[in-house]
């Protein structure tokens, strides 16, 4: 295992030496890359009327061939127009001019030397084609890959046996546990992770770099995207920026919102362990800390990265109007949450509610304060709410808590049984306090009963709801116990034997009396064809509000007389219905005849109605003052009761 390691170790530091970063694509009059096998050997400008990128394209194609050529080596040094010329047989190689030479270097000198790096570089492109070399190359390839498989093998075994370890070392058994893992298990286990990936990669450039062939590519597809990343997007202060160079700031700004937060977390764990102090008490410091470091590290970095400050004040003016806009609800979580975070009104820990919310308050961020109900899930609540509503913070300052237990009784139960009953279900339960002592007061009476309240004190408000169900229980229990009245309220409903005699005397049908006995006596007495005529009319007067009486039978012949309603046929949609009249016609008649208010004479035809005198034409209404249609009963044929 350790070769294998160590091997491993000497191909990833052989990946990375031949994993130097491609230069950023020059532009056209500067100068361009000859490269062999993926490997750039140096850079040729520009040559008469060759562009740079000509010329390397046109060399590269020489050397390439020469590569995969039997024939030896054989490199001239010769002179060209006056300029020193590289020659490879009878292929002209290069011509050294002056847009070549380096500073401090000649042009001879310089054709000297890039005359013995071709050489070098052909002798090993041919030596790294031969077979030896293809079977030494994918024997470390195989030997890479094994030690990467190891090695991915023993990051997973650490990242699941160390915190067991760890686990038994500090408690004696190696349970860990289930609800939650600790920060730095976490981190561990991301730790282990990003090393497999790491070492994945690694060996997957080293088996690349084995291959001429896939170097080349390599350097193709790494030119190609870096010379994507690398185009100018914008400029700025005269300077222009990349796609890398957005890519940078942005994982620099990442980088520092981790390295600030974990420095926070690392002060506030070494506060507390030396002060005492509560994580709550800490935070508002915390948060000052962490957004100080972030604003200083924002700056450092943008003077690095050549932004001025100044320049920024046109996207500064835009975000504020963002901001007033847009963003306005997350600048007033963020204000919200600093404002939480120094008056502490609440604190992670308490027991509050919020609405129909009720919970432990979990983490207060910057925009949003997580709270985990009694159901055991997680509510995400904005700042802003928790300081725009009323908040009940059953935590605030101490846990003591008095809990309300509303309970109804009859009024004929007695009230100190009930009392002593109410009273031995609280002291029984563990979880109410003695201290102060529970009470019960008499809240007052009800229409049909007597309300009571039963006052508890708990120190663990989270625990009131299960407390609450408890004591009704052991409540319900003692009244059976105790032999006591339901202490449910009832309701009696009282008749009087009038009432009863009119229910009783229904039809089957739910005709009034009146309305059944005017329908069976002209059903008794009409000729057939012939309309029904009524029959004589019991003498109880009909009463209206302001207390007058009216004899029914002569209201009713003065309704159907020549100067009463209009009874007529009359038609609604597609239906016909015989001999009615409408309802506002009939209380304005009644106003008129008897000096009624509009009031009193739809009281007078609702009694009108109720005694059976005449109904709706479809029996859905009862009279009302509108466009309703009423006939009589004594207008209806025996066959016809609801035309």
């Amino acid at each position: 295992m350790l070769r294998f390691v160590a091997f491993l170790l000497c191909a990833l530091v052989s990946a990375t030496a031949a994993q130097d970063p491609p230069p950023a694509p020059a532009p056209l009059s500067d100068k361009a890359p000859v490269v062999l096998d993926g490997r750039v050997l140096f850079e040729v400008g520009e040559s008469g009327t060759w562009s740079p990128q000509q010329r390397a394209k046109e060399i590269n194609r020489i050397l390439l061939a020469a590569a995969t050529d039997s024939e030896p080596v054989n490199l001239v040094l010769s002179e060209y127009e006056g300029y020193p010329t590289v020659r490879m047989g009878e292929w002209h190689l290069l011509t050294v001019t002056d847009s070549d030479v380096l500073p401090g270097m000649d042009s001879a000198e310089q054709a000297q030397r890039w005359l013995q790096i071709v050489e070098a570089a052909l002798l090993e492109a041919r030596a790294d084609r031969t077979t030896a070399a293809v079977t030494a190359a994918w024997l470390r390839v195989l030997a890479a890959l094994v030690a990467a498989a190891l090695l991915t093998w023993a990051f997973g075994r650490i990242s699941g046996r160390l915190p067991v370890w760890l686990a038994h070392r500090r408690s004696g058994h190696a349970r860990l546990p289930l609800d939650h893992k600790p920060t730095w298990q976490l981190v561990l286990e991301v730790a282990c992770g990003a090393l497999q990936i790491a070492t994945w990669i690694a060996a997957l450039l080293y088996a690349v770099e084995q291959f001429p062939a896939l170097r080349q590519h390599r350097y193709a597809l790494a030119t190609l995207v870096g010379g994507s990343l690398g185009a100018p997007l914008f400029s700025m202060n005269e300077r222009a920026y990349s796609a890398l160079d957005i890519l940078w700031l942005i994982g620099t700004v990442v980088s520092l919102w981790i390295a600030v937060s974990l420095v926070t977390r690392i002060v506030s764990t070494r506060v507390m362990r030396v002060t005492g102090a509560s994580r709550g008490t800490l935070q508002p410091m915390a948060t000052l800390l962490k957004y100080g470091l972030i604003f200083v590290g924002l700056i450092v970095i943008l003077q690095v990265a050549g932004l001025n400050l100044s320049s920024l004040a046109i996207f500064a003016s835009v975000l504020g109007v963002g901001i007033g806009f847009g963003l306005q609800s997350i600048a007033n979580n963020f204000v919200s949450g600093l404002i939480i975070s120094f008056e502490r009104p609440i604190k992670p820990g308490d027991f509050v509610s919020i609405g129909t919310l009720q919970g432990t308050v979990q983490r207060i961020g910057a925009r949003s304060t997580v709270i985990r109900t009694l159901d055991r899930v997680s509510i995400i609540v904005p700042n802003s709410r928790l300081l725009e509503n009323e908040v009940v913070n059953w935590s605030y300052g101490d846990d003591l808590a008095r809990l309300h237990l509303p309970i109804a009784v009859n009024p004929g139960a007695d009230l100190q049984s009930v009392r002593g009953a109410l009273l031995d279900a609280a002291r029984s339960h563990p979880a109410v306090l003695a201290d102060p002592h529970p009470d019960v007061r008499f809240a007052g009476f009800a229409g049909n009963a007597l309300n009571l309240d039963l006052l508890v004190w708990t120190n663990n408000p989270a625990g009131q709801v299960a407390l609450q169900s408890d004591l009704y229980y052991r409540i319900e229990a003692n009244l059976r116990r105790a032999g006591l009245a339901d202490p449910f309220p009832q309701q009696t409903v009282h008749l009087s034997t009038v009432e009863v005699a009119a229910v009783m005397a229904a039809d089957e049908d739910g005709r009034p009396p009146y309305a059944r006995a005017v329908q069976d006596a002209g059903a008794a007495t009409a000729e057939p064809g012939a309309a029904a005529a009524p029959p004589p009319l019991h003498q109880a007067p009909a009463a209206v509000p302001d207390g007058r009486a009216f004899d029914i039978e002569s209201l009713i012949a003065q309704m159907r007389g020549p100067d009463g309603l209009a009874i007529e046929d009359r038609r609604h949609l597609l239906a016909v219905y015989p001999k009615c009249f409408v309802g506002s016609e009939a209380v304005a008649w009644l106003m008129r005849a008897y000096d009624l208010s509009r009031q009193g004479a739809i009281r007078l035809g609702q009694s009108l109605v109720q005694r059976g005198v005449f109904h709706h034409v479809l029996d859905e209404h009862p009279f009302r003052d509108g466009n309703f249609y009423y006939r009589f009963y004594a207008d209806e044929k025996p066959d016809s009761a609801a035309s």
